[in-house]
């Protein structure tokens, strides 16, 4: 049982309620191949709706029933789809160094904007589209 007060002491049962930050639905998928050395990972990941409070479903009830129930006016973190990208090339070397790896990673390749985090009123948005280049020296 979860029981919340209001400012006038008014008891409020919440324990129907689905728990703040924990969506009915996700969902993740990796799909990979390489070729004579390039190798190419995409990633998806789909996060369903969810509530930044406890107070579910039930926000804009409760907030009409008790007003200055809560300073904010929305408590729902839309779902959002994102993907991901990872290429390399891999070298083999016989010298000194024995291989060498050149790889770019694009996150967000979409540039899809979206709330990553939401507690309560506060809404956190995800990092736009962002690369990453690198290189992986084995000895």
């Amino acid at each position: 049982t979860f029981i919340t007060y209001n400012s006038n002491s008014v008891k409020i049962d919440l324990s129907k309620n689905n728990i703040a930050g924990f969506p009915g639905t996700t969902m993740n998928a990796i799909l990979k191949g390489h070729f004579k050395g390039f190798a190419i990972q995409l990633s998806a990941k789909y996060v369903g709706d969810y509530f930044s409070d406890n107070f579910d479903k039930y926000f804009k009830e409760l907030q009409n029933k008790y007003k200055g129930f809560v300073s904010y006016n929305d408590n729902k973190v839309d779902n959002y789809f994102v993907v991901n990208l990872l290429t390399s090339y891999d070298v083999k070397l016989n010298n000194f160094l024995k291989s060498m790896r050149v790889f770019l990673q694009v996150n967000n390749l979409f540039d899809k904007l979206y709330a990553a985090h939401a507690t309560g009123g506060d809404f956190f948005p995800a990092a736009e589209r962002n690369f990453l280049v690198g290189l992986k020296l084995s000895l």
